[in-house]
């Protein structure tokens, strides 16, 4: 069998020991990347509520609206022999 073959402790370098600006810059790029998507997820979540909210207001006021409304009275007598032209009602 061979012997083992000595090298210098010198020339010996460790891998991956030594961060790099491109690994440093790519570890910021994906932080920042993961809080920009944290951040808008947010913004849509909290918008969906206040949105929800104010038209859940709106109907309120539409509905009390509506409520409010008076609507005219018919005095006539059912049924009716007069035609409906197109468009019309029969109501008044």
């Amino acid at each position: 069998m061979s012997a083992p073959v000595a090298t210098s402790p010198r020339r010996e370098r460790r891998r991956g020991s030594r961060a790099t600006f491109t690994s440093v810059l790519g570890e910021l790029l994906l932080t920042a990347g993961v809080i920009v998507l944290l951040f808008v997820a947010w913004q849509m979540w909290i918008g969906d509520l206040i949105i929800s909210a104010q038209s859940n207001s709106q109907g309120q006021e539409i509905t009390h609206k509506w409520e409010q409304r008076r609507y005219p009275t018919c005095h006539l007598s059912w049924p009716t022999r007069t035609p409906v032209r197109p468009g019309t009602s029969r109501l008044c």
